[in-house]
């Protein structure tokens, strides 16, 4: 079996190709950007809505965190009506930051706002319960949470 390591440098290598067919080259830069776009994929570590005992009585906040490389984001959910819920985010380290929030609506369209967060915490208000993805900007560092959506 290949390792990914080295199946990598294969498609490093064809790109850098000269006498490569085109559809080799498209296919190669293809594969390379999934794997760039999947490195700065974070990870959903913790989600209060399926961790037992995390749900305050009243059940009407919910704390999701990511992590990417050293760095974490908290997502806390104040759960309002459909049409309001309170957010707050917060970037650990607590550096300044720029967040890009993308809410996936119909026809498969993102409504985008984006936040200066100084200190790494900032509040939003989002609408209704479409899929939400969050997309951290600290330093040279870019990275983004899978898609969630806010009521579980």
């Amino acid at each position: 079996m290949i390792e990914d390591e080295h199946v990598m440098q294969l498609i490093a290598d064809a790109l850098g190709a000269q006498d490569m067919p085109s559809f080799v080259r498209d296919s190669a830069r293809r594969a390379w950007a999934w794997r760039a776009q999947d490195a700065a994929l974070a990870e959903l570590v913790l989600d209060s809505s399926v961790t037992v005992g995390m749900r305050d009585a009243g059940g009407t906040d919910r704390i999701l965190v990511f992590e990417h490389g050293l760095e974490s984001l908290e997502v806390f959910v104040r759960l309002g009506t459909q049409t309001a819920h309170r957010v707050r985010l917060t970037l650990d380290p607590a550096v300044d930051a720029n967040f890009r929030i993308e809410v996936a609506r119909v026809a498969h369209e993102l409504e985008k706002q984006s936040i200066s967060a100084a200190g790494g915490e900032a509040d939003v208000s989002l609408a209704g319960d479409a899929p939400v993805r969050v997309v951290v900007e600290s330093g040279r560092n870019v990275w983004t949470t899978p898609w969630f959506r806010l009521i579980e």
